[in-house]
């Protein structure tokens, strides 16, 4: 595992020092995680053919790459594997690329009998924020590779008449090896496809309920800001919840990941409400902090 490493390393320094795009042509999106903290010294694949020694927090990009899906995959070399994952569009709007730390997951599904199962089912439950496309079956050996969101994840495999499930935790750049054995039976009224709407439905109440309680303990239930939130459009209206229930502070990153709103229409959202004397915001270094006023607390 290491010699492939440096091996991606290597690569990565040459292709770097190779021009590729005419810098007219060029645009640049910032690396960072879910919690806005720059993502830098580390290596980048790009679709699985571009490889970039990332050194300035930066990722450049040819802009005819607006509107199309890309896959960045990052490499601490410190790590065993890689530890930063992202799946999506480029949009015009975006100034930088929001991955999620990721560990990967090789497994195998057996028979009762020791023997490997090739082509059964396989179904992922893991971070719903995940844009990983899991594998849906097992290779003609009975194995399979993919990488997984750290924190808990299940795996479930099936032959259509017995199953098996596993259910395991992971931190950034674990690499973990899986064992599927099928000998539970599957009871002939229940197909696959039932016990995975169950499983999905427990994790949705699960997602669920901590998500209400924590808006019923910090939405307002009276007072000044009660009466100001009714008067906001529905734009002004998220920003201010979301803060509310971040302690009626936060900052103008954590909203802007939180919600997923373009950097500029933020930018003008938060000005209004300041303009209204409904937020105050000051900078403390890169960080834009965002309070509620003091006097719609009283």
């Amino acid at each position: 595992m290491i010699w492939k490493k440096i091996l991606l390393l290597t690569v990565g320094i040459i292709l770097f020092s190779s021009p590729v795009f005419s810098q007219n042509d060029l645009i640049s999106l910032e690396l960072v995680d879910s919690s806005g903290n720059e993502l830098n010294n580390i290596v980048a694949l790009v679709d699985s053919d571009r490889v970039v020694l990332v050194n300035d927090g930066a990722l450049k990009f040819e802009s005819s790459v607006y509107g199309k899906i890309v896959e960045v995959i990052l490499d601490d070399p410190n790590t065993e594997i890689m530890d930063y994952y992202f799946n999506g569009e480029i949009e015009e709007s975006m100034e930088d690329i929001v991955l999620f730390p990721i560990a990967q997951v090789r497994g195998s599904v057996y028979d009762s009998l020791d023997n490997l199962l090739g082509n059964v089912d396989l179904e992922f439950d893991c971070n719903s924020l995940s844009s990983i496309d899991f594998p849906r079956k097992t290779d003609k050996y009975g194995g399979f590779s993919t990488y997984v969101p750290i924190g808990e994840c299940t795996i479930l495999s099936t032959n259509g008449k017995f199953m098996d499930k596993n259910v395991f935790e992971t931190t950034q750049g674990d690499s973990i090896d899986i064992k599927l054995i099928l000998n539970d039976k599957i009871d002939s009224g229940i197909s696959f496809y039932w016990v995975i709407f169950i499983l999905i439905s427990l994790f949705t109440l699960y997602k669920f309920k901590p998500k209400k309680k924590k808006i019923v303990k910090k939405s307002p239930t009276k007072g000044k800001l009660k009466a100001i939130l009714k008067t906001l459009s529905d734009s002004e209206k998220q920003i201010m919840e979301f803060i509310i229930s971040n302690g009626n502070a936060s900052t103008s990153s954590k909203i802007r990941h939180g919600l997923k709103i373009p950097k500029t229409s933020l930018s003008r959202t938060l000005n209004k409400l300041e303009s209204k004397k409904i937020l105050t915001m000051e900078r403390e270094g890169k960080l834009k902090r965002v309070k509620i006023s003091d006097w719609l607390l009283k």
